[in-house]
């Protein structure tokens, strides 16, 4: 982890409530910025919209694909909407199919 600059952690609701600060002190280090996406969704909002709101926050946040890593943290909702969200932009960045 430590050719990275960036840490972008996304965790749903109930984990960064329960772990997230434990999560965070394991990902710290003094050289990196750490940041955290919460991920509000259920099984029911496990949509496209899921996706594209995690895909904004990375835009928003200007992630950088070999610079910044992404750690999701959760069940698989989370996982599953941040690995679409993940291949989204990296699709659009690089116009390819994940």
């Amino acid at each position: 982890m430590d050719r990275f600059d960036r840490i972008i952690l996304v965790a749903d609701a109930t984990v960064n409530e329960i772990y997230g600060d434990a999560i965070r002190r394991l990902l710290a280090a003094p050289h990196r910025h750490l940041e955290t996406i919460v991920l509000r969704a259920s099984e029911k909002q496990k949509d496209l919209f899921a996706v594209k709101e995690v895909v904004s926050s990375f835009e928003n946040l200007g992630v950088r694909r070999r610079r910044d890593l992404v750690v999701a943290a959760g069940g698989g909702i989370a996982l599953d909407v941040v690995g679409g969200a993940a291949c989204d932009a990296a699709g659009h960045r690089s116009r390819t199919l994940c």
